[in-house]
């Protein structure tokens, strides 16, 4: 899987765990590296991803009263939703240029993500 996911234009490095689990990938700056991309290569290798902690660098748009985060780099948006009820407002970084730390919940084999539970959002 190591292998898989560096052979993807845009991943600086990659750590993995069998025994964690889990994998690490970092990726390099400016990258257009797609979620899908990562979940593919994963499921590739025959393994299932239960979910993603991740940070990423975007800027966070109002779609139909729906916060979402369109991914620099990529351009990929995905919908923001708290992680939980003490997360802080967001309302005033819309159109601003944020980093959004939180969780890509598990998604169905050959589906893609629609969103991150987001625990923190900082204006960059």
């Amino acid at each position: 899987m190591r292998v898989a996911l560096k052979n993807i234009n845009g991943v600086e490095d990659v750590n993995v765990s069998l025994s964690k689990g889990e994998a690490v990938a970092t990726l390099t700056p400016a990258n257009n590296v797609r979620y899908e991309q990562l979940l593919r290569a994963i499921e590739k290798n025959g393994f299932v991803v239960k979910g993603s902690k991740v940070v990423a660098d975007g800027i966070m748009v109002s779609n139909g009263g729906a916060l979402e985060l369109q991914i620099s780099g990529s351009n990929q948006r995905l919908k923001l939703e708290p992680a939980n009820s003490s997360v802080a407002s967001t309302a005033p970084l819309t159109s601003k240029q944020v980093e959004v730390t939180g969780l890509v919940p598990e998604v169905s084999k050959g589906r893609n993500p629609e969103v991150i539970r987001y625990e923190s959002i900082a204006a960059k």
